[in-house]
């Protein structure tokens, strides 16, 4: 890397550092810790006097591309063919998947009909040839009834309706297993970092969490995060 900056690039000078050192500076953090979710990887890493410290940071193999990528396979099988549409679905995951407060509870409401108050059933307008700049990759808009077959009252557009998918992507975030991934959630990754440190600094950095990374935009997400907080008495007992 130092040959392709300072020889192609001609760079005078430049600074290496990790994520999450980037983002404690900018947030000047001195001690606590950042969870970094991203395309391909997720890591906490706990910051002391500023400086990341690697030897007690815990990664876990789940970042956004696999999560688009499970949410392709999920609405491939249930409606129109979408593996080839990353961008696509990638931009319908960001607008419209949320973390779920009750995960249980809001997937039980997903089985009831769109007439009897499902709040999360949500239409995915895909993109034509005649989409604007603005919509290039397709826009939401609230869910319909079922037109009769052959009403000629709107021109039918190609449609992804989304329900319980909303929830179930980024509920995989703390629950790895649910895609075969035999590690734990992104709570659980927090807790072990912070065990792995020296007990009398374990309050401290539970106390100075932040979240980076575009997987950390979910709506609800940092609400969820409280179960970190809530593990920190059963790992300084």
């Amino acid at each position: 890397m130092d040959e392709l900056v300072f020889e192609e690039f001609g760079f005078a000078s430049y600074y290496s550092a990790p994520p999450a050192a980037l983002v404690a500076r900018h947030f000047d953090i001195t001690d606590g810790l950042v969870l970094d979710s991203g395309f391909s990887f997720s890591h906490a890493v706990p910051i002391l006097n500023s400086g990341a410290q690697q030897q007690y940071s815990r990664r876990l193999d789940l970042g956004g591309k696999v999560l688009t990528n499970q949410l392709k396979e999920v609405v491939s099988f249930r409606s129109w063919n979408m593996m080839d549409e990353f961008l696509v679905i990638n931009a319908a995951k960001e607008e419209l998947c949320y973390v779920a407060q009750d995960f249980l509870a809001e997937l039980e409401d997903t089985r009831l009909p769109l007439s009897e108050g499902n709040k999360t059933m949500i239409d995915y307008v895909l993109p034509t040839h005649a989409s604007d700049k603005e919509n290039r990759f397709g826009y939401s808009r609230p869910s319909v009834p079922k037109r009769a077959k052959g009403d000629p009252s709107q021109q039918e557009q190609p449609t992804l309706t989304l329900n319980n998918e909303r929830i179930s992507i980024p509920e995989a975030l703390f629950h790895p297993s649910d895609l075969g991934l035999h590690q734990g959630g992104l709570h659980e990754v927090i807790a072990e970092s912070i065990a792995a440190l020296p007990r009398q600094l374990q309050g401290r950095i539970y106390n100075n969490i932040v979240l980076s990374g575009g997987n950390c935009k979910f709506p609800g997400e940092e609400t969820a995060f409280s179960c970190a907080h809530a593990l920190r008495a059963s790992y300084m007992v």
